[in-house]
């Protein structure tokens, strides 16, 4: 399993940051695109300068509808020319995305599908009235890594649900913990082996993290890679 941090709030040299998130993960031999970052022209940066492609990508997986999760998708868009690659995502208001040309599938609350060879979609939760979110669940044979974009509804409970769909604890979380207060970080930490916090997660947490679990933390940034 091969994983891309694309865009994140904080950048390697040679990299742009935006306030946003895209991950490219490669799995059981599936290439998917996670979230699509804010702006087009730092994705498609990102993407060039790290010597990855993402026009071949089996499918998108969209967190959830905030601008900073999607608004970079016209990238995409603009490299697949005119191929409908298919989005993943929770109900809400899809045809931003739609009028891009991508075929968007919104999938029930609380379904946990199957979207890939060892992938799920793990939710879509509810995060406050009629606003969900889902998280990216892949497992291999060595690694079982949830990937996260804001985690809305809580890190640890996406972090919980996945881990029961996995039928053992997690080897990686990855992504936007939303701020977590240090209760939700200790309750996290009974899922997972390790932690990537990323984006929307915030220095506090990430202070609370490394004073507390600092063997189990990666510290990563746009242009980073993890190998599992």
């Amino acid at each position: 399993m091969q994983i891309y941090v694309l865009v994140d709030n904080r950048a390697r040299q040679g990299f742009r940051s935006s306030w946003g998130l895209s991950i490219l993960v490669e799995a059981n031999g599936v290439k998917v695109l996670f979230d699509g970052d804010t702006d087009a022209e730092t994705l498609c940066y990102n993407v060039e300068r790290m010597g990855v492609s993402i026009e071949d990508v089996d499918f998108v997986f969209l967190s959830h509808w905030h601008r900073d999760h999607y608004g970079g998708l016209e990238c995409l868009a603009e490299k697949a020319k005119g191929r409908r690659v298919k989005v993943y995502a929770p109900p809400g208001e899809k045809g931003v995305v739609e009028r891009l040309g991508f075929q968007v599938e919104e999938l029930p609350i609380a379904s946990n599908t199957r979207v890939g060879p060892g992938m799920w979609s793990v939710g879509p939760l509810e995060a406050w009235s009629n606003f969900y979110e889902h998280g990216l669940l892949v497992v291999e044979k060595t690694a079982r890594v949830l990937i996260v974009g804001c985690s809305h509804p809580g890190v640890s409970v996406l972090a919980r649900e996945a881990s029961r769909v996995a039928g053992q604890p997690l080897t990686l979380v990855v992504g936007g913990f939303h701020a977590p207060r240090k209760e939700e970080l200790v309750k996290l930490m009974d899922y997972t082996e390790k932690v990537a916090p990323l984006h929307c997660t915030g220095e506090l947490a990430e202070q609370l993290l490394d004073t507390l679990y600092p063997h189990r933390l990666l510290k990563l940034a746009a242009g980073d890679v993890v190998r599992l």
